[in-house]
């Protein structure tokens, strides 16, 4: 699937840090509060959904060293402190936050290098107190830690987006893990794409008047190309090429499709004669089509000392990833065998398709 090109555009003005990646070179700018793009990217959401963390909160360390900043910038503009007096206070607390980011970052990034799944939860804990340092972008003194929180969990996306990506078929977990990270590696413009973990081996086996037909299919919602093989007192294979499973847009929480399809086309033997038989099948598949949750209000944290510094909002990206269906039946129709013949006129039969728990295997894409 294509990465959109994005228009939000990330900070140019990063402080480096030591082994983590910023944004991509080619969506710096400077002077843009990107806090709603990273409450939206990784900010709270219900159920498994990527690298999101549980909560919206400032860790106390945190804000009482924010506050501390801000009452120092106070004390310097009513003259009660020198400026250089000033900044060696605000230096203390900048060196406790800059030990907490490298703290939390630390530990999400080492669990990260593993792109496991199952070490969601547990990265998530993490980044929930980056987050909290990542939205203070847009008041003033609080720019250059909140932008290197910012760069940490970018870098912590990316490390588990690669590995994620590499090792995939090899873990169990639902596709809308992948589906969620395949989002969040959109709305920041990583480059990383990981929708085939979210691809899954499909089967449906039918067997009807001594003839098997084996289907067999890797996608998210049934679509693409499905293989079938005939055995028994029949042999061939065919394939038919781009199904395409319709979506109607309703908004309503049950949506069922069925989609009919023409084909495939197979080549096969009858008593070692070569023959050619066309099959048309229908699939149908279920899902909850969720409506797109609202972004969690940051709370009213700030601190009573705490000012904007005005600059402009990053607007949040609009993302495409493809929704997961469950893909319930097919039904097909088989071919009409009597006796020791057959005869083109069809006979139709249904069977459950069976999903695979894991992602398809690189050999079957």
């Amino acid at each position: 699937m294509p990465i959109l090109a994005l228009a939000v555009l990330l900070l140019s003005s990063f402080a480096p840090v030591a082994g983590a990646q910023g944004p991509p070179a080619a969506l710096q700018r400077t002077g843009l509060s990107h806090a709603d793009l990273f409450i939206a990217s990784f900010g709270p959401a219900g159920g498994d959904r990527g690298l999101r963390t549980g909560e919206l909160e400032m860790r106390e360390q945190v804000r009482l060293a924010f506050y501390g900043i801000d009452a120092t910038r106070l004390e310097v503009e009513r003259g009660r402190l020198t400026e250089e007096e000033g900044q060696r206070i605000i230096d203390t607390y900048e060196d406790t936050l800059r030990n907490f980011v490298h703290d939390q970052s630390n530990e999400a990034w080492i669990l990260a290098g593993s792109g496991q799944a199952s070490d969601i939860p547990r990265i998530a804990r993490s980044l929930g107190g980056l987050l909290g340092v990542a939205r203070q972008d847009a008041l003033m003194g609080r720019e250059d830690v909140a932008m290197e929180a910012q760069a940490k969990m970018i870098h912590v996306l990316r490390t588990f987006s690669q590995r994620f990506a590499d090792t995939c078929d090899q873990q169990t977990f639902k596709a809308e893990v992948a589906l969620a990270i395949e989002r969040q590696n959109q709305m920041l413009g990583t480059g990383i794409d990981v929708t085939h973990c979210a691809e899954r081996r499909l089967t449906a086996t039918l067997e009807h008047r001594r003839v098997r037909y084996d289907w067999e299919n890797c996608s998210i919602d049934g679509g693409g190309d499905w293989k079938v093989k005939l055995s028994g007192f029949l042999s061939g294979e065919g394939r038919v090429t781009g199904v395409g499973i319709g979506r109607d847009g309703r908004a309503e929480d049950l949506l069922e499709v069925t989609t009919r399809v023409e084909g495939p086309s197979i080549r096969g033997r009858h008593k070692g004669i070569e023959d050619h038989w066309t099959l048309g099948f229908e699939l149908r598949v279920t899902g909850r089509k969720e409506e797109p949750a609202s972004p969690p209000a940051a709370p009213d944290d700030a601190g009573p000392n705490a000012r904007p510094n005005h600059w402009p909002r990053a607007s949040v990206p609009a993302v495409s990833v493809p929704e997961s269906f469950a893909v319930g039946t097919l039904r097909m129709e088989a071919i009409h065998v009597v006796g020791d013949g057959y005869f083109p006129e069809p006979d139709w039969v249904e069977s459950q398709i069976v999903q695979e728990e894991r992602p398809c295997p690189r050999a079957g894409r």
